[in-house]
């Protein structure tokens, strides 16, 4: 109910902007923005109360901005991403191994952690 009253901030084109506009269905119409840059430099500016794009993106962002962002919490899209590899590639199972390696073993989590500015496992769930 809270994320219906503020005023967002979206990059345009994005999932994040379907996913305002057909989940959170704000009050107040959504500022998009062409590039991230943009809608970051929006919530600087106090045009918007909060970004909503990748958890990613948004972790690399506030760690870059020096304790003037923070993540708070993050939306369960139903979202995936992948690699692209070419069709019948033989080094498929090799990949899938080492990620499975790298996520059981923690460096994934260790990496975004470095990297992102935060692991985006750990960021609260909202509205769940």
């Amino acid at each position: 109910a809270n994320a219906k009253k503020i005023q967002w901030g979206v990059q345009s084109a994005t999932t994040a902007q379907s996913f305002l506009k057909d989940e959170i269905k704000p009050k107040k119409k959504p500022r998009v923005y062409q590039e991230t840059s943009q809608a970051f430099a929006g919530l600087q500016a106090k045009q918007n109360d909060a970004v909503m794009l990748d958890t990613a993106i948004v972790l690399q962002q506030a760690a870059a901005s020096k304790g003037k962002f923070e993540v708070v919490g993050q939306y369960l899209t139903g979202e995936k991403y992948g690699a692209v590899l070419p069709k019948n590639s033989p080094i498929l199972n090799d990949v899938n191994k080492a990620i499975s390696e790298l996520k059981a073993d923690g460096t994934i989590g260790r990496l975004a952690e470095e990297n992102l500015g935060g692991d985006p496992a750990k960021i609260p769930v909202l509205g769940s």
